[in-house]
């Protein structure tokens, strides 16, 4: 799967479901992870919830690599 800034969470967590416990480690703001509020934020691309965790994209793109590659 190629992850870039249009990718959508839902997708990348459905393709490596074992970061979705591992993305508190990239903001306390990922603990809604997997509660209700996760759901809310499911069809958001990478880009869109960077900006609403107040991230850098481009950073939040490659944390989410990294926590895949781990």
């Amino acid at each position: 799967m190629d992850i870039n800034l249009g990718s959508k969470i839902k997708e990348i967590l459905a393709k490596y479901p074992q970061i979705k416990s591992k993305l508190a480690e990239i903001s306390p703001k990922f603990k809604f992870a997997g509660s209700f509020l996760g759901k809310l934020f499911s069809n958001d691309t990478v880009e869109s919830i960077a900006k609403k965790i107040n991230i850098d994209p481009n950073e939040l793109l490659n944390k989410i690599k990294s926590l895949i590659a781990k």
